[in-house]
């Protein structure tokens, strides 16, 4: 061999991955069948995740303070008060929700690269949109 020619790739490899490809998603969907033909979870359910893990969040209140990073006193505070409310029908569950995931895509980086928590801009928005809607409720916490 000289050195003008290059050696070729195998002409087979776009085959070969291909092949790899399809026995691979073969085998999953096989594996995924019960005897009787019908497709079983490979997902475990929710239910079935029981531990109250960051994942897995077992309540409302524990949703929205791993959801919004809520640590602080505080913040701790607030969100059970906004919890109490919801369940005593004063404020609507909808709003709350709107505004936590509103407050979790609106996280920036800070100078330093590290981001900064939604609970930051849940507290005032949450704040701003009931006085906005008229609606008066006695929120306990808040930012320090």
């Amino acid at each position: 061999m000289t050195s003008n020619q290059k050696k070729s790739p195998s002409k087979n490899w776009l085959f070969r991955r291909l092949l790899l490809v399809g026995l691979s998603l073969h085998a999953i969907a096989v594996w995924s069948i019960n005897a009787d033909g019908q497709t079983r979870r490979i997902v475990p359910d929710r239910q079935s995740a029981r531990p109250l893990s960051t994942s897995s969040p077992s309540t409302y209140r524990d949703v929205l303070i791993f959801g919004l990073k809520a640590r602080l006193p505080s913040e701790l505070a607030y969100v059970d008060s906004v919890v109490l409310a919801v369940e005593r029908n004063q404020i609507p569950a909808t709003l709350v929700n709107q505004t936590f995931f509103w407050a979790r895509t609106h996280t920036g980086q800070t100078m330093y690269g590290q981001p900064n928590r939604p609970i930051i801009y849940f507290i005032p928005a949450l704040n701003a949109r009931l006085k906005r809607l008229g609606i008066e409720v006695n929120l306990v916490g808040g930012l320090p």
